[in-house]
């Protein structure tokens, strides 16, 4: 129900990818990106897309440290949302 990428080099079909900074993947995004607090990290947060038009169920989230991506997932709600992981 998701996909996890927390090393390597994999990008997203738009380019974001670990290690870039929060803006630029806020500049990719735009809009369609919630901020919110990490649920265990002070200095983290989660980019979270929101797809427009019917996917209400979908989601891609990015975990930062420091404003800069540390790992990311897409997948399906609930599971996309679990911080702790599915498995």
């Amino acid at each position: 129900m998701r996909a996890d990428v927390m090393t390597g080099r994999h990008p997203t079909d738009r380019g974001a990818r670990l290690g870039m900074a929060e803006a630029q993947v806020q500049a990719v995004y735009g809009k369609s990106l919630q901020v919110r607090p990490h649920k265990y990290d002070s200095a983290g947060r989660y980019l979270v897309l929101v797809p427009d038009g019917g996917a209400d169920s979908l989601r891609l989230i990015f975990e930062t440290r420091g404003r800069v991506v540390t790992r990311y997932r897409a997948g399906v709600l609930p599971a996309v949302d679990y911080v702790e992981g599915c498995g």
